[in-house]
């Protein structure tokens, strides 16, 4: 990839009809950091067709990635929180490719899907969960306004921060 390839990077929704497309980079994600996502690779894999293109038509979700010359090479979404706390906005499934890290993407996506969620009624905060070890995700989550907020029972740090 040439070194001013960031420049070519747009962040993009996609269409329910780019499934599959969504399904590799979903994958990608889980084979090569699977300490940072609560399913599995193989699990994934089995998940039906139709539900991968529910969460790319769900108006509960949204998610946006980082394509470079037609190759999806990074994602993030965001999810309304479940009943009892619609006032959060669940930051989900971000994954920068090893190789485009560094490079801003993650932070431009995570900002994506946090302005996307500002647009839910009602909703007022963003959550999301990360792993001690994860300290790169750690630091960009510090530096767009997350604070911590707890731990999960299986050891993730909690954050969150203020949509407005």
């Amino acid at each position: 990839m040439p070194t001013d390839a960031v420049s070519d990077v747009i962040i993009v929704t996609l269409d329910p009809e780019r499934w599959r497309d969504y399904r590799a980079v979903r994958l990608e994600a889980l084979r090569h950091e699977p300490a940072a996502f609560s399913t599995s690779a193989a699990d994934a894999a089995m998940t039906p067709e139709r539900e991968w293109r529910r969460r790319l038509s769900d108006p509960a979700m949204a998610y946006r990635f980082a394509e470079y010359q037609g190759r999806l090479v990074a994602l993030a979404g965001v999810r309304r929180a479940d009943i009892g706390e619609r006032d959060i906005a669940v930051v989900v499934s971000v994954y920068v490719a090893a190789e485009w890290r560094g490079r801003g993407i993650g932070r431009r996506l995570v900002e994506t899907v946090l302005e996307a969620a500002r647009q839910w009624d009602g909703v007022t905060r963003a959550r999301l969960w990360v792993a001690p070890s994860q300290t790169t995700a750690r630091t960009l989550y510090r530096e767009l306004g997350f604070v911590f907020a707890g731990e999960s029972p299986e050891g993730e740090l909690i954050l969150e921060r203020p949509l407005g």
